[in-house]
């Protein structure tokens, strides 16, 4: 007999795969639902499904990796208009469930240490402490959960392409052909991903909010010395989303300290031709009643978004 939460969880996983399949028929390919628990048998917390996309139309053979925020599930349509978006470009897609209920800005912004987001970023992406009492442990790693997602894919589709993005027969990531994508905490991620690695390109919605109240000053480690060329990086943010760790006046500062704003600023809202190829973007667009700034730039609903994303995912970087 199946423990009650596995039953449980096994009929969240069935009945998110009929509610995907049933958005889907409109609009091209369904996502696959992959808990990770299936892909390692290690896994018991943040246990919400993976969900994967195959490309349509002709494929980019480029992987996109996206991380959701604090406290966001892949399963949450929010993520999902971005991730069609990246699929109907040619792009293998992941939204990709990892340990992330806990705040960077509420661990580190007010840390002594200097190396604080530091330390949590790539505790969670590679596996480590994140303070005195909590460990992640290397199965829960970002790094791994994608590594053991990619394993299980190509060995589930085998004909689907999920493959040529891992390093065989050593074993990894073949990080050269994966694009980075995350919001807020998730966008934090991607940048310090795209600092470790030489990665496709690094695409932050909401983020970086690193930001250090102790010491008034960008995060440590958030800086133009990253092994991915700066010219790979892209921002996108709502100039009113002023909260979720820090201003956007204070988010500037970020990007600056990384050098983004002096490879062209953009207003998505009156857009020149490309966008004038700039690396950072911004939007005022109003929302009503809403103030939902921070998650305003991966709305569907939102007009601007979609010719930004695809000018994000699609600009030549090399």
């Amino acid at each position: 007999m199946r423990p009650r939460g596995l039953t449980l969880m096994i009929q969240r996983v069935l009945a998110l795969t009929v509610m995907l399949l049933s958005a889907a028929t409109a609009r091209g390919t369904a996502p696959v639902a992959i808990l990770p628990s299936d892909t390692d048998p290690r896994i018991s917390a943040f246990n919400s499904p993976h969900l994967a996309w195959l490309p349509e139309g002709g494929a980019r053979n480029q992987l996109l990796v996206f991380l959701p925020g604090t406290g966001g599930t892949p399963e949450k349509p929010l993520f999902h208009p971005f991730a069609a978006t990246a699929a109907g470009l040619g792009y293998h897609v992941v939204v990709l469930m990892y340990p992330n209920n806990i705040a960077a800005q509420k661990k580190c912004s007010q840390s002594n240490d200097p190396d604080a987001y530091l330390k949590f970023r790539n505790a969670i992406i590679r596996g480590g402490m994140i303070g005195p009492h909590r460990a992640i442990h290397p199965q829960d790693s970002i790094e791994s959960r994608l590594e053991k997602l990619l394993i299980y894919l190509d060995a589930h589709q085998p004909e689907r392409g999920w493959g040529r993005y891992l390093m065989k027969p050593k074993g990894g990531v073949r990080w050269r052909t994966v694009a980075v994508a995350g919001h807020s905490q998730g966008g934090g991620h991607s940048y310090m991903l795209g600092k470790n690695h030489e990665v496709g390109r690094v695409l932050m919605f909401g983020s970086p909010k690193d930001y250090s109240v102790r010491f008034d000053v960008p995060a440590k480690g958030f800086d133009s010395n990253t092994k991915t060329p700066l010219k790979r990086f892209f921002a996108y943010n709502h100039v009113r989303d002023n909260g979720n760790g820090c201003t956007h006046e204070q988010q500037m500062k970020v990007l600056r300290k990384i050098g983004l704003p002096a490879l062209g600023i953009a207003d998505a809202d009156n857009p020149r031709p490309s966008y004038d190829h700039a690396r950072v973007l911004y939007t005022n667009v109003d929302l009503g009643h809403s103030t939902r700034f921070h998650r305003s730039v991966l709305t569907g609903s939102v007009g601007v978004n979609l010719p930004v994303w695809t000018y994000m995912l699609t600009e030549p970087v090399d």
